[in-house]
């Protein structure tokens, strides 16, 4: 079950939320709430792209400095 909440947003950003909420998917018009999810979905997906790429650099780092 899905836990809702009130959150306070500035108009502009209300306005980027419908507008998103038109072309995040094709042919779909998602609802508010749907439309912040996937946007999270997509931020989480990059940055956790982010992150890997980060880490393969560290430990790259660290073995290169074993050598």
């Amino acid at each position: 079950m899905m836990k809702f909440k009130s959150v306070s947003i500035s108009e502009d950003s209300l306005e980027q939320i419908d507008s998103l909420s038109k072309s995040l998917l094709p042919k779909v018009i998602l609802s508010k709430a749907q439309t912040i999810v996937k946007i999270l979905d997509i931020a989480n997906n990059s940055l956790g792209e982010k992150l890997t790429t980060q880490e393969n650099n560290d430990t790259d780092t660290i073995q290169d400095k074993r050598k």
